[in-house]
């Protein structure tokens, strides 16, 4: 009984603890995912060479995020620099598939099966930062891409990222959708601003 009674503190504690952890557990905050960057698509326009215009291309997106709950796109800290995760109930690949199909329109490229170009989402994440005031946001998008001909032959596989940072209100949806956008802007526009693509796409013959 007197063993019992000895562990009635440790048992206090441990259980002290466990509130604790739960009590700073922040909740998430939840966003919808709209495309508004801060500048337009027309302020950064891929140089395409003669000839690029011309061939046409299917377009595919592939969600390759590896994280366990696919509705979290970002992280953000309080005041008291407690993590909090950001969430989505929108459907990212639906998002980002419908941006790069907008991008890709507004900077000439024509849909059509003599190219065929397959984007990998490997990351899409936004950053919050919290400050004295307001916070600090930085928005993290990466992609993978291969590009085929008409056949299906790889003509050119790559990595890019895009990335982004603004100063904002704290735990704003508007910044939240602004450095996203931007990142995933970035990223396609230096995807198609890739060298290498744009002459494996314009010559049909693969780069390595």
């Amino acid at each position: 009984m007197r063993h019992s009674t000895r562990r009635l503190p440790v048992l206090f504690s441990l259980a002290f603890l466990v509130l604790a952890s739960v009590a700073a557990a922040q909740s998430p905050v939840s966003t919808s995912l709209t495309f508004k960057p801060q500048e337009g698509v027309g302020s950064d326009v891929p140089l395409f060479p003669e000839g690029f215009t011309e061939k046409s291309a299917t377009l595919k997106l592939v969600d390759a995020r590896t994280a366990k709950d696919p509705t979290t796109i970002g992280e953000g800290t309080d005041r008291k620099d407690r993590p909090f995760p950001i969430q989505t109930s929108d459907d990212v690949k639906g998002y980002a598939s419908d941006v790069l199909s907008r991008v890709a329109e507004q900077w000439g490229v024509k849909s059509g099966k003599d190219r065929q170009l397959t984007v990998k989402l490997s990351r899409f994440f936004v950053t919050e930062s919290r400050k004295a005031v307001g916070s600090m946001y930085s928005g993290d998008v990466t992609i993978h891409y291969t590009l085929a001909d008409g056949r299906g032959r790889t003509l050119k596989s790559g990595t890019v990222q895009g990335d982004t940072k603004r100063y904002g209100r704290a735990q704003s949806r508007e910044n939240y959708n602004e450095v996203l956008s931007d990142a995933l802007k970035d990223a396609y526009y230096n995807m198609f601003n890739d060298e290498d693509l744009k002459e494996a796409w314009v010559s049909g013959k693969a780069k390595k």
